[in-house]
């Protein structure tokens, strides 16, 4: 993961292996390296700008739904506070203002999905079934790129593969 955050003096980058050990640079330079295992951090570094000694303190949070929240502060001041998206992209991907980005058209695809456990009365396969097609209409729908038929027939086709799936599925497991 790396999050790169334009200030007015250059640019701090945050950088994560991935096996808990987070790099902070500075223009290009690295500034603090450690070890984290928990869901907030803080990086506390100086640098020279201007001929002036200057100490930063860099704040991450990890929040729900794949976001973290990066405040950035020059010689206490905040000067940067934004979340941005562990999956990328800049924002986070999940919560209810995403919600607002699906198209209205493609919520009836996600209720027959959704409806999938609750026809069925539950279980594990209906479950897995209905989440599937819950997780995938929005983001075919939002595709832009794809016309809108194209969109309408693979969220439709989504819809019904996974109602037949979960039926298949049910349907082998109880004839044995």
């Amino acid at each position: 993961m790396k999050i790169e955050m334009v200030i007015d003096k250059g640019m701090v980058t945050l950088e994560s292996s991935g096996f808990n050990t987070e790099t902070v640079r500075y223009n290009g330079d690295i500034v603090s390296k450690k070890n984290s295992s928990s869901m907030k951090t803080n990086h506390c570094f100086q640098v020279m700008e201007d001929d002036k000694q200057v100490e930063y303190e860099l704040n991450a949070k990890i929040g729900l739904g794949g976001s973290i929240a990066c405040t950035l502060k020059r010689d206490g001041e905040e000067i940067y506070n934004q979340q941005h998206s562990v999956l990328g992209g800049g924002k986070p991907r999940f919560g209810f203002g995403v919600l607002k980005e699906i198209p209205k058209w493609a919520w009836p695809f996600v209720a027959l999905c959704a409806a999938i456990p609750l026809i069925t009365l539950g279980g594990a396969i209906p479950a897995v079934g209905g989440l599937i097609g819950v997780l995938s209409c929005p983001g075919i729908a939002k595709r832009n790129s794809w016309s809108l038929v194209v969109r309408l027939l693979l969220c439709g086709l989504v819809t019904l593969g996974c109602w037949f799936l979960t039926f298949l599925t049910i349907g082998l497991l109880s004839s044995q």
